[in-house]
């Protein structure tokens, strides 16, 4: 008989632990999958719009299921639609761009700074560009210096720019 007991405690045993399973109690719940956040068009956007916030939706996305190159998650207003974008469609490089802040040959504010030492100069841009690009100006004496965009009118320049 003690045989026959331990055998229904088992088969009582496996029952419940086939329950607890059904129902989830004590199961591992699987880590949720990364996510990225991602801007997308929230209505049709024409070609050289200027984005607004009324342009741009963010949602989450699998990570796996959306590559983030391009730009996507940094997408802000005041970018410019290079191309017509649907809804839905996810804002990146190259169908949209920052905007372009200083104009080629515009005279620009170059600034160079070291410690506490900082020039300034005024010259002239090569081609248009955005902030955080890299341009060659063009001083009044016909050097060229490599800088960054820093913001409307307004390059810097580090000892990397300089070409003596």
């Amino acid at each position: 008989m003690p045989a026959f007991r331990r055998l229904l405690t088992m088969i009582a045993l496996a029952g419940v632990a086939r329950m607890a399973g059904a129902a989830g109690l004590g199961a591992q719940q699987p880590a949720p999958a990364p996510t990225v956040r991602l801007a997308v068009a929230a209505r049709p956007i024409a070609r050289g719009s200027v984005l607004t916030d009324d342009d741009i939706t963010y949602v989450e996305r699998p990570a796996s299921a959306q590559p983030v190159e391009g730009g996507a998650a940094t997408v802000q207003p005041g970018w410019v639609a290079r191309r017509l974008i649907n809804t839905g469609e996810v804002l990146r490089n190259p169908a949209v761009e920052p905007p372009i802040v200083v104009s080629a040959n515009e005279t620009v504010d170059v600034v160079y700074v070291d410690g506490d030492v900082q020039i300034s100069i005024r010259a002239m841009v090569t081609r248009d560009a955005s902030i955080g690009e890299r341009v060659t100006v063009r001083t009044t004496d016909g050097r060229h210096l490599d800088g960054v965009v820093t913001g409307p009118g307004c390059v810097r320049i580090d000892s990397r720019g300089f070409h003596l």
